[in-house]
């Protein structure tokens, strides 16, 4: 695999993440990141009814972006063509 290769897949892992965490936790409320830290059994898989989950959710987010961005700003170092100088 080459380094673009790797940097995109990087940057591809970090999307899931980032929409994992963005539309299948906060919007669509099918999971939770941490389920453990609620004392409710059926705490709806809803942010707003488990706060403590909050912290895990921003930083599963957070992680997910930064993968994105590293992931794009490497690639396009290691993409470019070296100009030659006549």
């Amino acid at each position: 695999m080459s380094k673009s290769q790797h940097h995109m897949t990087r940057s591809g892992a970090g999307g899931f993440n980032a929409y994992d965490g963005i539309v299948q936790h906060v919007l669509l409320h099918f999971h939770l990141v941490n389920e453990h830290v609620c004392p409710i059994l059926d705490a709806n898989n809803s942010v707003a009814s488990c706060p403590k989950d909050i912290p895990f959710e921003v930083v599963w987010i957070v992680v997910g972006l930064a993968l994105v961005i590293g992931g794009i700003l490497w690639w396009r170092r290691t993409a470019r063509v070296p100009v030659s100088i006549r």
